[in-house]
């Protein structure tokens, strides 16, 4: 059974989180987003020590669970047949760890928490603040360690990105497709990052904020494969359920698709 901690979101953490995200994108982005998540579980009086990065198995990373979703199930399976990076072999963790290394491992570790805690309390600012770590180990901390030649790094964290959507979101199915479209992204699975991100979107109703960003984002992925008479299509369907303060912008989306030849599909 999981210890149960209660997290408390007070004002200055939850400040500190509002600065993350209206902030410029950079290389602090996530440190600083670890260190939010670290003050976050120290208010359950929680404090994470570093696990031995040499602890490896070899073995299929991403167990199906008996009452997955299609979608859910249509992901970990890719996952576990080859669009991550195998896993390392088992072997001892490094004498002097790098310091992207330690950051690379700090970021598996506090993403992955919930294997070890039922939280309670503030939970949202916890996913949130994950989410956002999540994001940025995408954007930034891969492409280092894949320039540093981090190879085994790069592994592990990728699994551990792919073992957090199996944690979690279980209660928000269209931003878990947002972030399995992500990583799919990522690894170059365009086609499966286009079907996750079509899930999102359809799982999120008209009157949500984040309505138009997904089906923005549906769109630009169609016409980055090529697939311009179905961006049309997604659009004019976009057009009859969208709500009306939406219209100009879709109306501007379908303007600019229809400039586009559909012969260069």
């Amino acid at each position: 059974m999981k210890l149960a901690v209660t997290v408390r979101a007070t004002a200055p953490l939850r400040r500190a989180y509002r600065e993350l995200l209206g902030g410029e994108w950079d290389e602090t982005t996530l440190p600083k987003a670890l260190d939010l998540l670290e003050l976050l579980l120290a208010t359950g009086g929680v404090a994470l020590a570093p696990v031995a990065s040499g602890v490896r198995r070899a073995q299929k990373p991403f167990p199906l669970p008996p009452d997955a979703s299609a979608i859910l199930r249509d992901f970990m399976e890719a996952l576990s047949d080859g669009v991550l990076p195998p896993l390392p072999p088992a072997g001892e963790p490094p004498t002097e760890p790098s310091e992207l290394s330690q950051l690379a491992e700090r970021t598996r570790l506090l993403l992955n928490v919930q294997m070890f805690f039922a939280f309670q309390g503030d939970v949202g600012l916890l996913r949130d603040a994950q989410s956002l770590a999540f994001h940025a180990a995408l954007d930034v901390l891969l492409p280092r360690l894949r320039a540093e030649k981090l190879d085994d790094e790069r592994a592990l964290t990728l699994h551990a990105l792919g073992a957090h959507l199996a944690l979690e979101w279980q209660d928000d199915p269209a931003h878990r497709a947002v972030l399995q479209a992500a990583l799919l992204d990522h690894v170059g699975n365009t086609d499966g990052a286009s079907r996750h991100l079509v899930h999102a979107f359809r799982s999120t109703t008209p009157d949500a904020r984040e309505y138009l960003s997904l089906a923005q984002a549906c769109w630009f992925s169609m016409l980055d494969r090529g697939l311009h008479a179905e961006a049309e299509a997604f659009l004019l369907d976009l057009y009859r359920n969208a709500p009306s303060e939406a219209l100009p912008e879709v109306r501007e989306m379908m303007a600019n698709v229809r400039q586009r030849p559909i012969s260069s599909q």
